[in-house]
């Protein structure tokens, strides 16, 4: 039997703070992830908590999504029409309202707003929002997601060519887990992109799981107060928690102005 080649480079990082480093090292490709164990304190996360109930929360789609994951605000895909496009006739009100439910129960220390300038910091210029036609989209939204996720991958620019104003070159993935679960529900990264065969094995948002079945990967466990960065154009998935597993998550574009800007 053949032996596997690893790629020393695909490997997670775990640091104290992302740096500029470890964003380039992304979207590059010459690492898996980076970790930063305790990116929000513990009063961030209880404060982040606290303010759940008062969100409006909705499911996926469900002719999309077999099992259910809860979320707060709109996810530019879940409003993709077959032709690649975005309906924005049903978006953009969604995005105003869940604008409006953040403003007005958002916890003090809005963690979204400190992540974004955390990240900004690291690349040396302010992260700022997508545009559509100049007009801000949606980002940072609120997920739990205690069933798993299946295989998949996020790439805006294959998903939604020309979409934004800016013209993106490459995306990364952002999650911080205000809740942690019990066991379980480890985020799993392969090395392995998307190619045209692969649309044999689609099925609902997501791949079987023979798409990745020779490919190296990585296995991330959510911590509560844990930030975690990764390249999402490479396949990943989530498996079931025991216990609550919420998040805050957004994407990250770089430009070709190399400016960084953000969607959900």
């Amino acid at each position: 039997m053949p032996r596997t080649m690893l790629d020393p480079m695909f490997q997670y990082v775990t640091a104290a703070e992302f740096t500029e480093q470890h964003l380039a090292a992304l979207l590059a490709g010459t690492c898996a992830a980076v970790r930063i164990p305790s990116f929000l304190d513990p009063a961030a996360c209880q404060r982040m908590v606290d303010v759940l109930d008062q969100l409006p929360v909705h499911e996926y789609d469900r002719s999309r999504v077999a099992e259910p994951i809860l979320r707060f605000g709109p996810a530019l895909n879940d409003f993709r029409i077959y032709s690649g496009r975005l309906d924005g006739h049903r978006y953009w009100p969604e995005a105003d309202r869940a604008r409006a439910a953040w403003a007005m129960a958002r916890p003090r220390h809005d963690p979204i707003a400190l992540a974004l300038g955390r990240l900004g910091t690291a690349w040396g210029s302010a992260v700022t929002p997508a545009t559509i036609g100049g007009r801000p989209v949606f980002g940072g939204t609120v997920r739990e997601l205690n069933r798993g996720a299946l295989t998949h991958y996020d790439e805006v620019v294959r998903e939604l060519p020309g979409l934004f104003d800016q013209h993106v070159v490459g995306q990364l993935a952002f999650n911080a887990w205000v809740i942690g679960p019990d066991s379980g529900g480890e985020t799993r990264i392969s090395r392995r992109r998307w190619q045209p065969a692969d649309d044999e094995h689609r099925f609902s948002y997501g791949y079987s799981d023979v798409v990745t079945a020779d490919s190296q990967q990585v296995e991330l466990v959510p911590k509560t107060g844990e930030a975690l960065l990764f390249n999402p154009a490479n396949y990943h998935s989530v498996k079931e928690a025991v216990g609550r597993r919420v998040a805050l998550a957004f994407f990250l574009g770089l430009t070709t102005r190399g400016e960084l800007v953000a969607w959900s």
